[in-house]
């Protein structure tokens, strides 16, 4: 009886290590809203929702750079680096993970200082909603590489100051409940219509 509770234990385990590492069929089965892809016009899988699974890693992600609407939220992610390849990203849910940085990535931005010559689709971050609340933020660190932003939601972390908004010019809703934010300053000059 005692064996059976430990193989029992043991198959517990190997399960959910299994599913800590993302593979690309745990991914194909969260695929949603075939449609067109808004940079290529080409069909594409523009949803991938894999909540609430147990992921740590999320590497492979960079095999979906068509995606459009991405949601990771109620995992154990402590990094988002890696969405540096998903340049058509608009929306990120990413709630409740263990993610210590806020959009600490950047997708290539073609400029007249800094091009290449296939370059010409690399219009950098597109994101316009993104959902961090509930994880381990303890600064914001400068946003402007996600110049599109018009919702960032960072409910619930570890921050005690707000920095780096100051060139989201279409930031509208911004959500800092729950943080140890003693002074309310640094939003001048956004047209926010939440906080």
């Amino acid at each position: 009886e005692t064996q059976a509770l430990v193989n029992m234990a043991a198959e517990m385990k190997l399960s959910n290590e299994a599913v800590q590492l993302l593979n690309m069929e745990t991914c194909k089965k969260g695929l949603k809203t075939l449609g067109l892809h808004p940079v290529t016009q080409r069909h594409a899988f523009l949803e991938l929702s894999l909540s609430s699974l147990g992921i740590e890693d999320v590497g492979v992600l960079q095999n979906f750079p068509q995606i459009v609407y991405l949601d990771i939220s109620h995992n154990c992610i402590s990094s988002l680096r890696v969405l540096e390849n998903l340049s058509s990203l608009l929306q990120l849910r990413a709630r409740n993970n263990k993610i210590t940085e806020c959009l600490n990535f950047s997708p290539p931005h073609c400029k007249e200082t800094h091009s290449w010559p296939e370059g010409g689709k690399a219009i950098g971050s597109m994101l316009t909603l993104v959902d961090l609340s509930h994880n381990h933020i303890r600064r914001i660190g400068d946003l402007s590489h996600h110049r599109f932003l018009e919702c960032l939601l960072l409910a619930k972390n570890q921050l005690s100051w707000i920095e780096g908004l100051h060139n989201l010019r279409f930031l509208q809703t911004l959500d800092l409940s729950g943080n140890h934010i003693a002074q309310i300053e640094g939003l001048d000059n956004l047209p926010l219509r939440e906080l």
